[in-house]
């Protein structure tokens, strides 16, 4: 690759950059410019565009809430097992709570 000269420098601050994804053109007028964002190309800078380190740390903040959403699921999962253990161990005492109820009811009964 050859060195730019000082007018391909100075060319190349002059003309707009524009992306869509990962492709970025160049364009030299605001005419090209335009015709490339109907394509759905954004310009530098513009609100809603992102650079490349932009597009980085988004993948790496989408990886981790993606790991947070793991765990999350994972002690749903764990405080549903308890919850339906609690569920059924309180339908057995209220089972017991019934019977006891129903003994000393029959027992008081007959002491009269």
């Amino acid at each position: 690759m050859t060195p730019k000269t000082g007018r391909e420098r100075i060319a190349e601050m002059d003309q707009i950059t524009l992306r869509m994804g990962n492709v970025v053109k160049l364009a030299a007028s605001e005419e090209a410019s335009r015709a490339l964002e109907a394509k759905g190309f954004v310009r530098d800078g513009a609100p809603g565009s992102r650079s490349g380190t932009d597009r980085d740390t988004g993948t790496a903040e989408a990886a981790n809430l993606k790991k947070e959403l793991a765990e999350a699921r994972e002690k749903l999962k764990e405080a549903e097992k308890k919850n339906e253990a609690l569920q059924q161990e309180l339908a057995g005492t209220g089972e017991q709570l019934e019977a006891a109820v129903k003994k000393n009811t029959a027992a008081s009964g007959k002491g009269k």
